[in-house]
């Protein structure tokens, strides 16, 4: 009886034990980052469809990333298209593994659609944990020839200006649409053109008067750039190749102009962006973040970038993270106006 009574407390303070150790093993037995990633595979999930640039950005990520990742893992990408990246981003918030795993490449829109109350968005992209952009949007230039006699911003006050724009989400749509409600510029805006090359012809044969055109795409032609005037460019900053050019934040004239512009203007700088899911330990969001730095510097991948004709203009994760912060302070009556901007 006496050993039977002395097993049965050998056994109780055994089980007792494990469930001591049970309950310390999230803090006491995490397996360190250093070594959590060696024999795992990562998972890059891009928010749009195969082949374009948030395509092409993330699958150099996925080439790369893995060499400054301690453990060297395998990675993987794949497209999870639809809804504007909100499918994606969804399922990397409420549905992908929590463990540092699984990458988003998601859409520059992803704050915007929360911040402006989209339908079906089902996550809160504070909450993400950002590890890194490798290049912004790009920079969007309202232009005119010289022939037109338009030569600065304050011309777009004086005479009907007429614009051209393609689809009424475009942002060739949607920024005249802000500058004649938000700053009293008088734009005629003319849609309906299928993207900026035909707006660039229409420029040309002297139907419009003033056209928007990425600032990479006008670079790349300098015979061109002789016959033209860059009147605004949409940025936060000024770029440095166009010291003289005003931003739209600096033409602004009220708070509530700002406000309005910083809405608008701050996914661009958010741009190509890879993020993890919730709830990662924060020592492998320290160690993505860590590897994501190196991996922008690699003069291997700066090549590759090069011959594929992007650019690369890498931002730290808690640099996209103070953007995306940023956008959910801007005051709510800037937020119903870009509201009704963007018909929501």
């Amino acid at each position: 009886m006496q050993r039977r009574t002395i097993v049965f407390s050998i056994l109780c303070a055994a089980a007792w034990l494990i469930g001591a150790l049970a309950a310390l093993c999230p803090a006491a037995l995490a397996q360190p980052a250093e070594e959590f990633y060696k024999g795992k595979t990562i998972r890059i999930i891009v928010a749009l469809g195969a082949g374009g640039d948030y395509d092409r950005y993330a699958r150099m990520a996925g080439r790369w990333l893995g060499k400054y990742i301690p453990g060297s893992p395998n990675i993987v990408v794949e497209n999870m298209p639809g809804a504007g990246g909100i499918i994606a981003a969804n399922h990397i918030y409420n549905i992908a593994a929590k463990d540092g795993t699984v990458i988003g490449a998601l859409h520059q829109n992803t704050a915007l659609a929360q911040v402006t109350g989209t339908p079906n968005v089902e996550y809160d992209a504070r909450k993400l944990n950002w590890i890194g952009r490798m290049s912004s949007s790009g920079l969007d230039v309202h232009h005119t020839l010289h022939t037109t006699g338009i030569k600065s911003f304050d011309d777009l006050f004086k005479r009907e200006v007429v614009v051209g724009g393609g689809g009424p989400t475009s942002g060739s749509i949607i920024l005249p649409t802000a500058l004649n409600n938000l700053m009293g510029t008088k734009l005629k805006i003319l849609g309906g053109y299928k993207g900026t090359a035909e707006t660039s012809l229409a420029l040309e044969r002297g139907e419009i008067d003033m056209a928007l055109q990425n600032w990479e795409a006008l670079r790349a032609n300098p015979e061109g750039l002789k016959k033209i005037n860059l009147i605004v460019q949409y940025a936060l900053e000024r770029h440095p190749e166009l010291p003289n050019v005003p931003t739209v934040m600096e033409l602004s004239k009220t708070d509530a102009q700002r406000q309005v512009w910083s809405l608008l203007l701050r996914p661009g700088s958010i741009g190509y962006s890879l993020a993890m899911t919730p709830g990662v330990p924060q020592d492998r969001v320290a160690l993505l973040r860590k590897a994501f730095d190196a991996m922008v510097k690699d003069p291997g991948l700066q090549e590759e970038v090069a011959k594929s004709k992007l650019v690369l203009e890498p931002l730290p994760g808690a640099k996209v993270e103070e953007n995306v912060e940023a956008m959910f302070k801007i005051d709510p009556a800037a937020i119903a106006q870009v509201k009704a901007l963007l018909g929501r």
